[in-house]
């Protein structure tokens, strides 16, 4: 059992740093599903290779709830008996608007496989549902994506790693500015109706047990409608942008 403020069981990437490949994340990750919720959260071993997981919580990114709706949060998980392979699936629902009315739903999907002691594929699949949310219109919004991450252990010391995503924000409501919270600046209500994309290339480097290097290259493109402000990048000049990016994480 969990209980309190704690990570949701969403997506294939995590909160902490060290528990991921990549320096950055995902738009999947960052947008579309709970990271961080408060709540109850059980989780029951069926068999070897089958779990559940069921509880609640008040609602995405925050510690006490804006409504007094109470948000579901629920997956089943199998492993494969050589632990090679597994398959995730989870959801969460409940509204996410001050009058408790405009209901969220998401899923994700996340499917791993290791095919060797080197080689790990990691495919993830979000969709998502809210009633009424496009501003004006007040009609349902929806988006979906697709990941894929392939990850190569070169030694002990050093591993590369690819990333390419994809994700359609299909109403505009999800990818607007940070956090997508109404009242900050970078955010008034409407966002990019269209299609994004990035691709990642990344090493991980450990020279210490308790010590990893990260740096990586990242691509990021946008096909669809301007924004409010412009286009997504380069202060809304430009569809697509180029990032360079190194963090280094010890642990103790």
């Amino acid at each position: 059992m969990k209980v309190g403020h704690f990570a949701g069981i969403l997506d294939f990437e995590a909160v902490p740093g060290p528990m991921n490949p990549f320096y950055s994340h995902t738009y999947c990750y960052g947008y579309t599903v709970p990271q961080l919720v408060t709540g109850v959260l059980g989780d029951y071993q069926l068999s070897d290779t089958l779990s559940l997981q069921a509880g609640f919580h008040r609602g995405w990114m925050m510690f006490e709830d804006m409504n007094d709706d109470l948000d579901v949060m629920a997956g089943v998980k199998w492993v494969s008996c050589d632990k090679a392979t597994s398959l995730a699936y989870a959801i969460s629902s409940g509204a996410q608007d001050p009058a408790g009315e405009q209901n969220r739903f998401v899923y994700s999907l996340v499917g791993q496989h290791q095919f060797n002691d080197c080689f790990k594929y990691v495919l993830v699949h979000n969709l998502g549902f809210e009633d009424d949310a496009v501003p004006v219109t007040g009609d349902d919004g929806e988006w979906y994506g697709l990941t894929q991450y392939f990850l190569y252990t070169i030694n002990p010391c050093w591993a590369a790693n690819l990333r390419l995503e994809w994700l359609r924000d299909d109403d505009g409501v999800r990818i607007a500015g940070p956090g997508n919270i109404p009242g900050v600046r970078a955010w008034d209500g409407r966002g990019f109706a269209g299609h994004f994309y990035e691709l990642t290339a990344g090493l991980s480097c450990r020279p210490h047990a308790n010590l990893v290097l990260r740096p990586e290259v990242r691509w990021d493109w946008y096909d669809g409608l301007a924004g409010p402000t412009g286009l997504p990048f380069d202060d809304g000049l430009s569809d697509e942008q180029f990032t360079a990016a190194i963090d280094a994480i010890l642990t103790y």
